[in-house]
């Protein structure tokens, strides 16, 4: 499961959906491992910066002030500093033999304002709790290969989870708040938001009501329903506050911007919940923040309700979310040291291109240092990422790269995530 992602003092890492004792080989205390389903990023000395939010622009990772290496250790040639400073990270699509279905009903995500008087946290629960269910997924008839939790979406058997909790799986379940169970197929699962959407043969279910991220400010309560740690946990109520509103963190080599809370979620709760107090879903959980070094309470995180519904209203309809940019290369800050020692300019490293992009037709190359994007300045992923994003697919910016002393304009063409990784 532990896919890292390091601050300056400690590292942290995704929960992952719980599994089942009877298909997890006995460990060592303190180790967690998914089988196949998450891949542990090596411990680098830099702060892993993914860019692609909700829109992907491609994925880079930059050092920490503290990760920069003291001059005595500088090898002779700075390409070989790279090489060894940045560990590519490459995404990976889930694994998925689900089998699929195809929705030819009508089906759109709406987010609506709140009612004017707040739940009590009673209330919300009796309202809210029966949209909620219980995922379990399989491998090869394995009992209880992974569980997670989902959101019921529409009347006829629409359920929303994360790709994470039905990565790896060829079967999945859903049980209702009632106990009853239906095996489901998948409509669609897009690796980069960790958004899936499964479908069940049943109707005249309690659709969940959906309100709007984009309305939430720091401080405002909230509260999720899940089920952490297993079947005996389900339908766990818990409360907190909006923490951080649109906070970078990487995983599977991108950077998702999501809501940060307070609010107890373990795993199990990955697909979930997280209701405002008009008991309306402003996000799905999907994450806390976990260290080997130290304890860490009160930092999760959700997927806000306004990028779940790009998402998943492009999912029902094609199966897959279509029109998020990407330009197909891994980009990392190039530390102010490394640039005094080898004088380099200041910029992006390029550090990987994917095969079959116009990057890679256009001959950006690994080793390229970046230094401007449409003539702005780049030091930064997220000053490409705010370039990018103004723009969309087949659409062109121009790179000024910098490669052994010589400078030069490369035009490329954004491609649809889809069609790159």
């Amino acid at each position: 499961m532990n896919e890292n992602w390091y601050g300056s003092n400690a590292s942290s890492g995704w929960y992952a959906p719980l599994e089942s004792k009877e298909t997890k080989p006995e460990k060592k205390a303190g180790t967690k491992k998914r089988r196949t389903l998450w891949r542990t990023v090596g411990a680098v000395c830099v702060l892993l910066a993914l860019i692609v939010g909700t829109s992907l622009a491609f994925s880079g990772s930059e050092p920490s002030e503290a990760a920069e290496t003291p001059e005595t250790e500088f090898p002779d040639d700075w390409q070989d500093f790279f090489k060894d400073f940045y560990s590519s990270v490459k995404t990976e699509k889930a694994e998925i033999d689900i089998p699929v279905f195809e929705y030819d009903g009508e089906f759109e995500t709406e987010l609506k304002a709140p009612a004017e008087k707040e739940l009590d946290l009673q209330t919300l629960y009796q309202k809210c709790s029966k949209s909620i269910v219980g995922i379990s997924g399989y491998k090869d008839d394995s009992l209880g290969y992974s569980w997670g939790t989902g959101v019921i979406i529409s009347e006829d058997g629409l359920i929303l989870t994360n790709t994470h909790v039905i990565d790896g799986c060829d079967k999945a379940t859903v049980t209702l708040h009632d106990d009853s169970e239906y095996d489901a197929l998948l409509v669609g699962a897009d690796s980069i938001s960790d958004i899936a959407v499964l479908k069940i043969y049943a109707h005249g279910l309690p659709a969940a009501e959906f309100g709007d991220s984009a309305k939430l400010s720091v401080g405002d309560k909230v509260a999720a329903i899940g089920n952490p740690l297993g079947t005996e946990f389900r339908l766990t109520l818990t409360d907190g506050i909006i923490s951080a509103i649109e906070r970078g963190v990487s995983y599977n080599g991108h950077s998702m911007n999501l809501l940060q809370t307070n609010t107890a979620i373990n795993e199990g709760n990955s697909g979930g919940a997280l209701f405002n107090m008009y008991g309306q879903v402003i996000g799905i959980t999907n994450m806390k923040m976990m260290s080997a070094y130290s304890s860490i309470e009160g930092i999760g995180f959700a997927i806000p309700s306004a990028t779940v519904k790009s998402v998943v209203d492009s999912l029902v309809e094609n199966g897959e979310f279509r029109g998020r940019t990407s330009i197909g290369i891994t980009l990392g800050t190039v530390p102010q040291t490394a640039a005094e020692h080898y004088d380099l300019p200041e910029g992006l490293y390029v550090s990987d291109v994917q095969k079959g992009t116009d990057a890679e037709a256009q001959g950006i190359k690994p080793g390229d240092i970046i230094t401007a994007v449409n003539n702005i300045e780049v030091t930064t992923t997220q000053e490409v990422l705010e370039i990018k994003d103004k723009y969309k697919v087949g659409d062109s910016l121009t790179f000024s790269i910098w490669r052994d002393g010589t400078e030069f304009d490369v035009d490329v063409r954004l491609m649809d995530t889809n069609d790159v990784y």
